[in-house]
């Protein structure tokens, strides 16, 4: 199974609007968590055309029944030698892009351990079908694109996480970026279980 590490070269594989900006954060500096990425090409050299062109239940089907072989994800995790958990997560070409985030739409699973990871790709491949997705682009005009990158990454046991906003989502200043924190992984922010604290930066 092929797959790009942190520090490779992703020029010619669609690796996904979350893949690409953990690259970016690479590029400038930022301490990333070591992770690799799954290429959408993946999926799509996997599920052959007559069901590429079928309806969606048809394609969660046949992806369910795909086997990853052991021997793939043992080669995988060799880059990860002292990591016990990871994050499994989605990574859409249209997702966390200019006009549309699709925040919640995909599956993406923490603390997943080495012996669920090939259940976990699977399912986040299984998300780019799901009903909700298929509204979500009804409902915002988007285009259908075929299949999903994959995001295996050293799961970090955070203190504290949250989001940051490029611009104030909700006065819409682009001078203002506003930070919501949780303790603990931001999950619990989020699926919307936690109140976070929120510092605006000008």
């Amino acid at each position: 199974m092929e797959y790009i590490l942190s520090d490779g070269n992703v020029k010619h594989f669609v690796v996904g609007g979350k893949a690409n900006n953990l690259f970016r954060l690479i590029g400038i500096g930022m301490n990333v968590p070591k992770f690799a990425v799954i290429p959408q090409e993946v999926l799509f050299a996997l599920v052959p055309e007559e069901i590429r062109n079928s309806d969606h239940k048809k394609i969660i089907a046949f992806v369910e029944q795909i086997d990853i072989s052991k021997n793939s994800i043992d080669e995988l995790l060799l880059n990860f030698p002292e990591s016990s958990y990871f994050a499994v997560r989605s990574s859409a070409i249209d997702e966390d892009g200019s006009e549309f985030s699709f925040a919640g739409q995909f599956e993406s699973h923490l603390f997943v351990t080495k012996d669920n990871i090939a259940e976990k790709i699977k399912s986040v491949w299984c998300s780019a079908f799901s009903e909700r997705v298929s509204e979500y682009r009804k409902t915002n005009s988007i285009e259908a694109k075929f299949g999903i990158a994959v995001i295996i990454q050293v799961m970090v046991d955070a203190e504290v996480a949250g989001v940051g906003f490029g611009i104030n989502p909700v006065s819409g200043n682009p001078r203002e970026k506003l930070i919501s924190s949780v303790y603990g992984l931001g999950e619990g922010l989020v699926s919307g279980e936690l109140n976070s604290d929120n510092f605006i930066l000008s």
